[in-house]
């Protein structure tokens, strides 16, 4: 299953209004790759729990250079997110990711020897 593509409608549990209230993508994500060669990483960015019209989803393939990294900002609105990574290598990770109370999050995903790490990094 390829997850090739871009934001598709889906999900987000809560999201954050600009100051002339419109609805705001505040999460973006950085993808680490770790290795010592270029992978390819597919990502998969649902929302948690039941989806209502307007929610949105993410996914994407991406090929990163060796040690290198590639980021995407703004992608989706406020909310908790259950993200999948599949690389190339045929490792592949779940996990959930919680933005929390910040006005910007990334969701960060490193790559490695150590496998696949899931993780936030929030601004104020």
């Amino acid at each position: 299953m390829s997850l090739i593509g871009n934001a598709v409608t889906g999900g987000c549990l809560g999201r954050l209004r600009s100051s002339d209230g419109t609805d705001e993508n505040v999460v973006g994500v950085r993808i680490n790759n770790l290795f010592d060669k270029p992978r390819t990483v597919e990502i998969e960015i649902k929302p948690l729990g039941e989806t209502t019209a307007g929610e949105r989803s993410y996914s994407d393939s991406f090929d990163i250079g060796a040690s290198s990294d590639v980021q995407k900002k703004n992608i989706l609105p406020a909310g908790d997110y259950s993200v999948t990574v599949r690389v190339q290598n045929g490792d592949t990770k779940t996990e959930k990711w919680h933005m929390g109370g910040s006005e910007t999050n990334k969701i960060i995903i490193d790559i490695g020897e150590g496998g696949i790490v899931v993780q936030a990094a929030r601004h104020e």
